[in-house]
């Protein structure tokens, strides 16, 4: 079956993979949003891994549900039930808002020193953005967004500075629910406010990383 989204498909700008992309840049040293993230947090970041190592805890099976729910958007291929009825929702009240895609899981870098991974770039509702696919147990709100917020900025400002664009917006495109009949979605839209709150804070995160490896 082919993903949906794939009709949305524009070819506008030459993607690489997040490989190609650190060879390009000689950028095999530097850190993703993610690895920034739990450098300066660390002991939340223990808690987690501590958590991903066992397949009963929740927040295993949490991400495990979102990583098959970005295959099944990606792909049209559904191997869960859950993943099946989050692409359904995502099929049904989504994807209509998606425009355009320029690309998708493709990688970028930042010459002030990160590279990264985004989940899609194009133009939703008439505007183009960058956007990040979140698969959650229960709806988050801006508040409980922040890391999503600050890596998202990071891509952005990663993907003006390769392609020198002006992404007009930033998005996450979350699908939240445990069952069908919960499954619900929403796109949250940052404005300027956030943007600005969400580029100083990833840029704090990106000095601290730096004072503690060097």
């Amino acid at each position: 079956m082919k993903a949906l989204i794939e009709s949305k498909k524009v070819d506008k700008y030459p993607y690489m993979t997040l490989g190609k992309v650190k060879k390009e840049y000689n950028a095999k040293h530097l850190p993703s949003p993610t690895k920034i993230f739990s450098t300066v947090d660390k002991p939340d970041h223990e808690f987690f891994k501590k958590a991903m190592q066992n397949k009963d805890s929740a927040i295993y099976k949490a991400v495990r549900a979102g990583h098959r729910t970005h295959i099944a958007i990606e792909t049209g291929v559904a191997k869960t039930d859950i993943a099946k009825w989050a692409l359904d929702e995502f099929n049904k009240n989504l994807l209509p808002k998606i425009d355009e895609v320029w690309g998708m899981e493709s990688g970028v870098y930042h010459p002030d020193g990160y590279v990264g991974k985004f989940d899609a770039v194009g133009v939703i509702e008439g505007k183009t953005a960058l956007w990040d696919y979140k698969k959650v147990n229960k709806r988050k709100t801006k508040s409980q967004m922040k890391k999503y917020f600050m890596q998202s900025i990071a891509y952005v400002d990663a993907h003006d500075w390769m392609f020198e664009t002006n992404l007009e917006q930033i998005s996450i495109l979350q699908i939240y629910g445990k069952t069908k009949e919960e499954m619900g979605s929403e796109i949250v839209t940052l404005d300027a406010d956030d943007i600005n709150e969400a580029r100083n804070s990833f840029r704090d995160y990106l000095r601290r990383y730096n004072a503690i490896v060097q």
